[in-house]
């Protein structure tokens, strides 16, 4: 048994041990003062309360079934107005289908003021629980937190619409200022992508192998048919357009990668998501966070799948033939690779959970 697959079978014992103590607690840290629970809360899941009127119901249902025929959600009628009752308070939010490929479920968005106990409009994404992720998501965020990447807000709600149980899903806070702040990090712009086009041309083409082709992401010339560059986090015009520039000069050839992300970071992303069974879904979870001060993107992911224990691994092609994204890589999967990781994450998921 190699060394990698005999550490990721300790991580996935110290995993399931920790989730089982997780999924034990009497009652949880609310997140942001908001009331609004990571984990359980008196012993139960916290309830995510959906009340939507008879017409709204109606053009969710015709959307959701749809995507289950194409198995892609393509865009509907747009935000419907909606009733929520979630840790504790009723909020009037809006809701809609989130676009791409249909899981066994409902994949929601929802955005109000406050919705998480900020300013402003905030907005939360919602999936089923996947078996094999459930301890997977909150540890993932909570490991990136940990090394100071960008991480996601996020938790589990037993989610019931009127009045119906549907069963445990994710909620994760969407993009915005108040995100980057709990990351420590300047507002700026984030780059990510409308997919709507995109998405269109997977449910006529049948597949997205069809329209991705690009090494790390499955980005290929064709791809910009389908995708338009949009930003949120805020910042300046001037930042937004220096960060377009660089990841469309990266993905076209005219840029280095080291010129384009911070190679620390960036190695230290792809080693994690390597050691933790992180699978990239698709372009689509992809956002680039343009750092002012150094000129430079750092990526996340905002939507992951685990393959435990799998093969699948980091492709050089993701590192760019980049020495120093090579070697930061390398000292990143050495060090977590080390007993005294395990120990380190034991001590910080430990403190979260206590």
């Amino acid at each position: 048994m190699s060394d990698r697959r005999r550490w990721a079978g300790w991580l996935w014992l110290v995993l399931v041990v920790m989730g089982g103590i997780w999924w034990s607690q009497p009652g949880w840290r609310p997140a942001w003062g908001s009331g609004v629970g990571w984990g359980r809360s008196g012993g139960e899941v916290p309830i995510m309360q959906i009340d939507i009127d008879f017409e709204t119901y109606q053009i969710l249902l015709r959307e959701k079934a749809a995507g289950e025929r194409l198995g892609v959600v393509l865009a509907g009628e747009g935000w419907q107005a909606v009733e929520m009752t979630w840790g504790g308070r009723r909020l009037g939010v809006e809701v809609q289908l989130s676009e791409g490929k249909m899981v066994n479920g409902w994949p929601l968005w929802l955005r109000g003021e406050g919705l998480l106990g900020g300013g402003g409009e905030e907005r939360v994404r919602l999936w089923p629980w996947a078996v094999g992720e459930g301890v997977g998501q909150w540890g993932w965020q909570e490991v990136l937190t940990a090394e100071g990447l960008i991480s996601h807000q996020g938790g589990y709600v037993r989610l019931q619409i009127n009045g119906e149980d549907e069963g445990i899903y994710w909620w994760q806070e969407e993009v915005s200022e108040l995100m980057l702040a709990r990351n420590r990090r300047l507002v700026g712009p984030v780059i990510r992508f409308e997919e709507s086009d995109y998405w269109e041309a997977v449910a006529v083409r049948g597949s997205e192998e069809a329209v991705m082709a690009d090494p790390v992401l499955g980005w290929g010339e064709g791809m910009w048919r389908y995708l338009e560059v949009v930003s949120d986090g805020g910042g300046d015009e001037a930042d937004r357009e220096r960060g377009v520039a660089l990841w469309q000069g990266l993905q076209r050839g005219r840029q280095e990668a080291g010129a384009v992300f911070n190679r620390q970071q960036y190695g230290e992303l792809m080693a994690l998501m390597d050691w933790w069974g992180v699978v990239s879904r698709g372009p689509s979870e992809w956002g680039y966070y343009y750092n002012g001060q150094n000129g430079r993107l750092e990526p996340f992911i905002e939507q992951v799948a685990f393959e435990w224990g799998g093969s699948q691994r980091i492709k050089s092609d993701w590192l760019y033939g980049d020495e120093a994204l090579q070697a930061a890589y390398l000292r990143t999967l050495a060090r977590v690779s080390a007993p005294a990781y395990l120990e380190q994450l034991r001590v910080v998921m430990g403190e979260e959970a206590g």
